[in-house]
């Protein structure tokens, strides 16, 4: 038995670190993937990897901060494959982006960098969101798992727009599930609970000390599979923590295969 067998997700950051890790894992269970990216490359890779489990992948080559690139590949999707199940909203940039750390105080920040990162990280998943919410609301039912981060619950300094566009997911998550739970569409929010190893050029500038508390790509696998798959029931609205839901509640996928058989 396959979790997701035949069900069919889209993934936006989906070539590389936490994306591509649960691409991989849904695909294991059966789950038919359309990947999003930005570098051809990168794209091609995970497709090419995703195949071998035998089930039905494609790759699209974008930027999210794009409203028409978002449209016109919503649309491709919707027509390629028989019905959009899952949505992964994955997809963002951190403040590694602005280069001298005493530019990413709000008192320093320039206007563009302000913009930019709040441009992919909260618009783009508006954009991606929006134009899905239409599909599922017409097949009323669907999965949406934002890919939060603790700096959306709780803000540090010079994390100035990070923050605030996950702050924004969160409220996001709350507002669309409460919009489209009648229709069985349920909306979840997922923190993987600190920082993750999804970028070798950033740890390779931090010290060993803190290297040790650094969580691995795969940290929010198991639950975003869990979200995404009947299991999860009518659960919605909810801000999940990979780290601890894998310590507290955590349910192997062989579990969630015995409750659904």
């Amino acid at each position: 038995m396959s979790l997701l067998k035949n069900k069919n997700a889209i993934i936006t950051g989906g070539s590389r670190g936490i994306g591509k890790s649960i691409g991989i894992h849904l695909a294991k269970e059966g789950c038919n993937l359309a990947i999003i990216g930005r570098t051809k490359e990168e794209v091609i890779d995970s497709v090419d990897l995703v195949k071998q489990f035998g089930v039905k992948v494609h790759g699209y080559i974008g930027d999210q901060r794009d409203e028409s690139f978002v449209k016109n590949t919503i649309s491709q999707i919707n027509s390629e494959y028989d019905a959009i199940d899952i949505l992964i909203n994955n997809a963002a940039v951190g403040m590694r982006y602005i280069q001298d750390p005493e530019d990413r105080f709000i008192h320093n920040m320039e206007t563009d960098d302000w913009k930019n990162i709040l441009d992919i990280n909260l618009n783009g998943v508006f954009y991606f969101t929006r134009e899905t919410l239409k599909i599922m609301r017409k097949q009323k039912r669907g999965k949406i798992i934002m890919l939060s981060s603790g700096l959306g619950r709780r803000a540090h300094q010079q994390y100035g727009p990070y923050s605030a566009s996950k702050f924004a997911m969160e409220a996001m998550t709350q507002i669309v599930s409460a919009e489209n739970n009648e229709l069985g569409i349920y909306c979840n929010s997922v923190a993987p609970g600190g920082l993750t190893n999804s970028s070798e050029k950033f740890l390779g500038s931090m010290d060993s000390s803190k290297l040790e508390k650094i969580l691995p790509a795969n940290i929010c696998d198991d639950i975003v599979l869990f979200l995404a798959s009947d299991a999860s029931g009518t659960l919605s609205g909810q801000a999940l923590t990979a780290k601890d839901w894998n310590a507290e509640n955590h349910i192997s996928v062989e579990e969630l295969k015995n409750r659904l058989s």
